[in-house]
């Protein structure tokens, strides 16, 4: 099962190959969603999933994105909130990673 990391959980290791997931808490009812923007030589996204958290109509999900580390060295990766049609985000995340040999 890979390493899951939160909002709270900023700095990132994996060995090259490995998976991890990244879990963030939004409403994707109201249109916003966490996007990510990364180097695809040095990550790559291989899933991405909402999980609702209740069964209230409108009530908040998980937004869960599972990665892989690619190659290497240093990356970051930055969470934004954002509807897609919006140029700015409500809010933001920055996770580094190290990805080891």
């Amino acid at each position: 099962m890979p390493q899951t990391y939160r909002k709270a959980e900023h700095n990132i290791v994996a060995n090259k190959g490995e998976t991890f997931v990244i879990e963030l808490e939004g409403n994707p009812t109201t249109g916003y969603e966490w996007q990510l923007e990364f180097e695809p030589d040095q990550l790559e996204l291989l899933d991405e999933a909402i999980e609702p958290l209740s069964n209230n109509i409108g009530a908040a999900a998980a937004q869960r994105f599972e990665l892989r580390a690619a190659r290497p060295g240093r990356a970051t990766i930055r969470a934004l909130y954002k509807r897609r049609w919006e140029a700015n985000p409500i809010d933001q995340q920055t996770f580094e990673v190290q990805v080891t040999e």
